[in-house]
């Protein structure tokens, strides 16, 4: 910030210097010469900052930038994974419900997925509930290993008390 301070009270000084003697000076050449001499001084003091800086300063303010952004896009990318894993659950959990339903079957299924590493999340372990009869409850299952390629031995049956 003392940067961009300084560089402020640089131009607003060159600029008040530039317009306190443009207003002494007589009206003639010299007041064309002196607007110009006067420009120069305004766009010397505009430009100093840039005469100043170091490859290494900038350098090291890039790294820094990245670094900064980086820590953000890893929090970015942990609440997507997040919600990407949110999405598939509640979307396989429907899409196994639907399935059972247009079979005329009537359940609850709560999928719960895995992180794939560098992959999206996958559907890991489900629970089924409802009141469902042995051949039922294998169909469910079925739809579960085929089409979600959840292994029997993590589909969990529950049923429900009435």
């Amino acid at each position: 910030m003392n940067f961009l301070r300084d560089w402020l009270v640089g131009v607003v000084a060159a600029a008040l210097l530039t317009a306190v003697c443009e207003a002494m000076m007589p009206k003639s050449t010299v007041k064309k010469v002196g607007r110009l001499t006067a420009g120069l001084i305004l766009t010397l003091a505009m430009l100093g900052p840039l005469v100043q800086l170091r490859i290494e300063d900038f350098s090291d303010a890039l790294t820094r930038y990245r670094a900064e952004i980086g820590s953000y896009g890893e929090t970015i990318s942990e609440e997507n994974r997040r919600l990407m894993r949110v999405i598939i659950e509640e979307r396989s959990a429907a899409y196994v419900e639907e399935r059972a339903s247009a079979m005329g079957l009537s359940c609850t299924v709560t999928v719960t997925c895995r992180d794939g590493g560098e992959d999206y999340p996958y559907p890991y372990r489900a629970e089924v509930a409802g009141d469902l009869t042995d051949e039922e409850w294998k169909t469910v299952r079925t739809i579960l290993e085929t089409e979600l390629a959840v292994p029997a031995e993590r589909v969990t049956r529950r049923e429900e008390s009435p």
